[in-house]
């Protein structure tokens, strides 16, 4: 099973860029999951080399993301790109 690495934010602090790797041999599957780093919701995660928007959806700290049918079977690594929420600002 692949794994989400090399997670890095963009400059506003909230566009997370993440790569979609996997183990030598395996392909995609039509879904991909994780865990932490959860997408804003009424956000898109967007596959980056396309722009392409994909579905996703989060239950119980799982994240899972349907990839467009194009890419299944494919043995390259996915970057994506989504909006975490920002964090909550403690009120006095």
């Amino acid at each position: 099973m692949g794994k989400l690495c090399d997670v890095d934010y963009g400059l506003n602090g909230r566009t997370l860029y993440a790569l979609y790797a996997l183990p030598e041999g395996e392909t995609l599957p039509a879904v991909i999951e994780w865990e932490g780093n959860v997408p804003e919701r009424g956000t898109s995660v967007r596959l980056l080399s396309t722009g392409q928007r994909m579905k996703w959806i989060e239950r119980d700290g799982k994240v899972a993301v349907t990839l467009p049918a194009k890419l299944a079977g494919s043995t390259e690594p996915i970057a994506l790109q989504f909006d975490t929420p920002l964090p909550k600002q403690n009120k006095k």
